[in-house]
């Protein structure tokens, strides 16, 4: 039986990866084009990382080199610039808000465990008219692992891990729920290659997981 829901946010809740995709591409541009696509392509490679330390990663690949503190945190400013306001404004994942609004209705409490700097889920989770959608709203630090995210709400609604689902679109997530012992869906859209392994099931939206949900007792 699932007791409680926890979900990524890009992909997952909202259709804003292309849109954070994008505002990556954007920051290397003046490098010229060559440059700008290996920098997209390391940070697909990298998703579900924690936000600079993925952007460390892509300038190791890129520049072959570990970026400079100020270096880091222009770029960081310069990728909320492009990304936010976009993310605020972008349309649901098809199902989402009839997911979000059927666990409500079964009293099953809704988390989310977000990659993105936590003061920017918020802000973005708030304008967006979704606090009220979510027991608590996890973004990330440095030092923060999914897995331990996980875990901490399971011991806080009083629960196994086995019977908390994680709804991710990443390696990274479907990783910290094997390891945290929770169920697990992966978001894989219509059209895109599945980078699950083939024992998780995967849907390409929302759309009938309260249905699934349901299923598991």
């Amino acid at each position: 039986m699932i007791r409680v829901a926890a979900f990524d946010f890009d992909g997952v809740l909202v259709d804003s990866v292309s849109l954070k995709d994008q505002a990556l591409e954007s920051l290397f541009l003046d490098q010229g084009p060559e440059t700008a696509g290996r920098a997209l392509q390391s940070w697909l490679r990298h998703k579900g990382m924690f936000r600079p330390h993925r952007l460390r990663v892509i300038c190791r690949e890129v520049w072959g080199r570990t970026p400079e503190e100020g270096e880091l945190a222009a770029l960081l400013r310069r990728f909320e610039a492009h990304a936010v306001e976009r993310t605020i404004a972008a349309p649901w994942i098809a199902g989402a808000r009839e997911t979000l609004e059927g666990l409500r209705r079964r009293s099953i409490p809704r988390y989310v465990v977000s990659a993105g700097p936590q003061e920017e889920v918020e802000t973005i989770i708030r304008r967006r008219g979704m606090a009220e959608d979510f027991t608590r709203v996890f973004g990330f630090g440095e030092t923060t692992h999914k897995r331990d995210v996980l875990l901490d709400i399971a011991r806080s609604e009083g629960i196994e891990p086995g019977e908390m689902l994680f709804v991710g679109d990443s390696i990274t997530d479907g990783e910290a729920a094997r390891q945290a012992g929770t169920a697990f869906v992966g978001i894989v859209p219509s059209g895109s290659v599945n980078p699950f392994p083939g024992d998780l099931p995967i849907r390409p939206d929302l759309t009938g997981l309260l249905a699934w949900i349901d299923a598991q007792g």
